[in-house]
């Protein structure tokens, strides 16, 4: 009846496309595909077998995050203009492997450019940068943004402690939420409810494959902003 794909990122793809071709409901663990033209073919090949593509960005199923939202939302730390999302984490590879900076962004900021997207609609702009050192952090720090607020998406891959966080920042306050593990694993369940709701069709799924292919653009652009270091 439905189908779940947690096996290494790798193989998302190529195995989404084969459940897709026989008009299986999907739940995919993030990355499901590798760029954006993979995500599209992943789009178009679910759209035309009529059968839902739900992406495991689990953070919209978090209920201090929808509390957040709905905050910000209801003007009561007035008119937002700027979002930090910020992880951290000692990740060698990615620190000793100047030429592969789309991997955590694919693997982890797409995680925050998910929530920049969900909380403020797409994202149309781009600035930033990519800082390198072999004795020092991996930073990414692009910058994105649309006609109503800035988001600053943080990696920082030589963080002693895997610590991540969102903060939005209005005209009369602020508002954060900080990563912990028992409210992380509530939504999962949540969002495997929302997956099987939408495979019966009683109900959307929490993240839906368009709205992935949006963040897969965005993850190219910024792959490719200039190194300093």
């Amino acid at each position: 009846d439905a189908a779940i794909v947690a096996s290494p990122p790798d193989s998302h793809y190529s195995q989404c496309l084969l459940l897709a071709a026989r008009g299986i409901p999907t739940l995919v663990e993030k990355p499901p595909a590798r760029s954006a033209l993979e995500m599209r073919d992943l789009v178009f090949a679910f759209s035309k077998a009529g059968v839902p593509l739900a992406v495991g960005y689990q953070l919209r199923a978090t209920p201090a995050l929808q509390e957040i939202r709905r905050r910000g939302w209801s003007g009561e730390i007035g008119d937002t203009r700027l979002a930090v999302a910020e992880f951290g984490y000692d990740i060698e590879k990615w620190r000793k492997s100047p030429a592969s900076y789309k991997e955590p962004l694919i693997s982890e900021s797409s995680h925050d450019l998910d929530l920049c997207c969900w909380f403020f609609g797409p994202l149309t702009h781009l600035t930033g940068h990519i800082q390198h050192s072999e004795r020092g952090p991996v930073v990414l720090s692009p910058y994105f943004h649309n006609s109503r607020v800035l988001c600053s998406v943080i990696l920082d891959g030589f963080s002693p402690n895997y610590r991540r966080s969102f903060t939005i920042y209005g005209t009369e306050g602020s508002l954060r939420w900080d990563f912990n593990l028992v409210e992380n694993d509530a939504a999962y369940r949540a969002e495997l409810e929302a997956f099987l709701g939408a495979a019966s069709g009683s109900q959307r799924a929490d993240c839906e494959g368009w709205e992935v292919l949006e963040t897969m653009v965005m993850i190219e652009y910024a792959s490719q902003l200039p190194v300093l270091g």
